[in-house]
């Protein structure tokens, strides 16, 4: 049996998910997508594109965009099929060591392997230390296979 923190999942909860936004669950500042199509792989590769970073057994994909004065924190856990969008809203000052300490690394291509997530999930880290302890926004999403939520 895997530890529960190694990242890890099952081969059930990968696949084509559907998330639904839990309004109960979330704090909504603009607009928000009501579900969101969301393909996981156990590596942690989502929407055959983007590759989230695994640390102390979360996978996280921190964006810092160079054209908004908001960072963006996504996290996704395979266990309960949780899917959290957190975003920042930052001063010119602070988001301009943000993008600094984004600078400072280069986030893998989907299946370089477990090590690459692992690589990323620490080196992500320092923008992580950079935001405030609360997000402006949280969506919290409840992911299910796509036949399972009646998805088409």
């Amino acid at each position: 049996m895997q530890s529960a923190d190694n990242g890890k999942i099952a081969a059930g909860a990968q696949g084509s998910l559907v998330c639904v936004l839990d309004t109960d669950r979330s704090r909504v500042t603009g607009e928000a997508a009501a579900s969101v199509p969301f393909d996981w792989r156990e590596d942690g590769c989502v929407n055959g594109r983007t590759q989230y970073g695994l640390d102390a057994g979360i996978w996280t994909r921190v964006f810092v965009p160079g054209d908004e004065e908001a960072v963006s924190v996504n996290r996704f856990d395979p266990k309960t099929r949780e899917y959290r969008m957190e975003r920042y809203l930052l001063d010119r000052n602070a988001m301009e060591r943000a993008r600094a300490a984004r600078a400072e690394y280069e986030a893998p291509a989907c299946g370089t392997g477990q090590q690459a997530a692992a690589d990323l999930g620490a080196r992500q880290a320092g923008v992580l230390s950079l935001i405030p302890e609360r997000p402006n926004e949280r969506l919290v999403y409840k992911c299910d296979t796509a036949a399972a939520s009646g998805a088409r």
